[in-house]
């Protein structure tokens, strides 16, 4: 579900653009958006990325979103604009982790494709229970 959400507004647009001279419009922001995502979820460290995150989202502000601490996981949400957490109360600024945090990535479910696809919720991963040793 989480999917046909998302991807709503680019098959409107694409078919309603299929119908005008614009369909490579359509294609040019389904494109861009693929280029973004990847982009954010890269380790490129752009420069000036202080700056470019008084209005755009960076790949070092959205690395804060896939922190294993909870209290960074919920934030920095966005995919262009920071404005939109900053709005929202969501946002978290990455010099704000403490030193000893820095560079951590984590998730605490199992990732399923199928899943994902369908925006369905995720499952928690079983925590590791240590073995009984045989008496």
């Amino acid at each position: 579900m989480h999917f046909v959400l998302v991807a709503l507004p680019y098959t409107v647009a694409g078919v309603l653009m299929l119908y005008t001279s614009d369909a490579l419009i359509a294609a040019f922001l389904l494109g861009s958006s693929a280029a973004v995502q990847h982009v954010l979820h890269s380790s490129v460290r752009l420069p000036f990325s202080k700056y470019l995150e008084l209005v755009f989202i960076t790949p070092r502000l959205h690395f804060v979103h896939h922190h294993p601490n909870p209290r960074f996981t919920n934030s920095n949400y966005g995919f262009i604009f920071s404005i939109w957490d900053r709005a929202f109360g969501t946002y978290t600024e990455p010099d704000s982790i403490p030193e000893n945090e820095k560079g951590q990535l984590g998730l605490d479910y199992e990732i399923s494709m199928l899943r994902l696809f369908f925006g369905l919720p995720r499952v928690h991963a079983a925590p590791d229970v240590p073995k009984r040793k045989a008496a």
